[in-house]
């Protein structure tokens, strides 16, 4: 466990990214000063500060938000962020379409209002979409084309993913 205000890096503290939590593991604390290092990176990329709104997470804890069996988060390697300034889906084309350091997964989520990023050791640099319950997929060139072709595409692509979330959620 670190002292809040400790920076894990030039712009990130350890309480930002989960580091001040006292049942940290020591191996996922070290994890964290590689995922403040991309944040970094990310953040000079687009220029615009980034809000921080998920780092390390217990397993507990992130099963308790509906995060991944595979995340992660519970291993330090995974940020979940905006960033300020910029739309989300802006924000995500910057970071697609310029080199970053190496990532497993890179996912946009229009519906939660954030940006994921896993730094597990597959290192895939796989492009993700998250729109409801039950599935990621894969950001293909096709499907970038169509989202790109109209911005009433991507919002009828949020209203069908909020309506199948709100559909789901009451049926639970």
């Amino acid at each position: 466990m670190m002292a809040p205000n400790t920076p894990l890096a030039p712009h990130f503290t350890a309480h930002e990214l989960g580091a001040d939590n006292p049942d940290i593991p020591g191996w996922a604390l070290s994890n964290l000063y590689q995922t403040a290092e991309w944040l970094e990176a990310a953040r000079s990329l687009l220029g615009v500060p980034l809000v921080l709104e998920s780092g390390w997470r217990s397993a507990e804890h992130n099963a308790a938000v509906g995060g991944s069996d595979t995340s992660d988060h519970p291993n330090g390697l995974a940020a979940d962020f905006k960033a300020r300034g910029l739309s989300l889906y802006a924000a995500y084309r910057k970071l697609r379409d310029n080199p970053l350091p190496p990532f497993d997964q890179l996912i946009f989520y229009p519906l939660d209002g954030h940006i994921h990023v896993g730094l597990g050791p597959r290192l895939r640099r796989e492009f993700r979409l998250k729109l409801a319950e039950g599935g990621y997929p894969i950001l293909t060139p096709s499907l970038e084309s169509r989202l790109r072709a109209s911005t009433s595409t991507l919002l009828v692509l949020v209203v069908v993913g909020l309506l199948i979330y709100v559909l789901t959620r009451k049926g639970a």
